[in-house]
């Protein structure tokens, strides 16, 4: 029995630590910059192919903005450029970040990310309110414009 432990060799069973620590590398850099690249994708379509198609899932839905056509417009409008502005910022940002941030260890990198995750969502939350109130300064409840 002693034999057969001895020839088995249990370390080829085990990932290499360098691996991991690579793959926790690449998993929290990942983290970091996919909501801006979700958010560069949803202003995308809001921008340039939810104004053309009210069922699309990639629309920026309000209680208001299914009232009237121009409200539609204007909701997917503003939102397309808020939504792609902040994504393009912040992917430029959390980039840096990421490079920055790679150069002081995995712990720090970490505690960074968490960081940045919770800026991203902060961010994300102020940019649906920020658009939600501009169509409620130009848009009344049933759609119509302000005068």
């Amino acid at each position: 029995m002693g034999k057969l432990l001895d020839a088995l060799d249990i370390s080829a069973f085990v990932p290499k630590l360098g691996f991991l620590l690579a793959v926790f590398w690449f998993v929290l850099i990942a983290a970091v910059l996919l909501p801006p690249a979700f958010l560069l994708i949803k202003g995308y379509f809001c921008y340039f192919v939810a104004p053309h198609k009210r069922e699309n899932k990639w629309a920026f839905r309000t209680f208001f903005c299914n009232k009237s056509e121009a409200a539609w417009q204007f909701t997917q409008k503003c939102a397309g450029l808020v939504f792609g502005g902040l994504g393009a910022v912040l992917a430029l940002v959390m980039l840096i970040v990421c490079i920055v941030t790679a150069f002081f260890g995995l712990s720090v990198m970490a505690r960074v990310a968490v960081i940045c995750l919770i800026w991203e969502i902060a961010l994300t939350v102020l940019a649906y309110i920020a658009v939600m109130l501009a169509g409620l300064v130009v848009y009344d409840n049933n759609g119509d414009f302000r005068r």
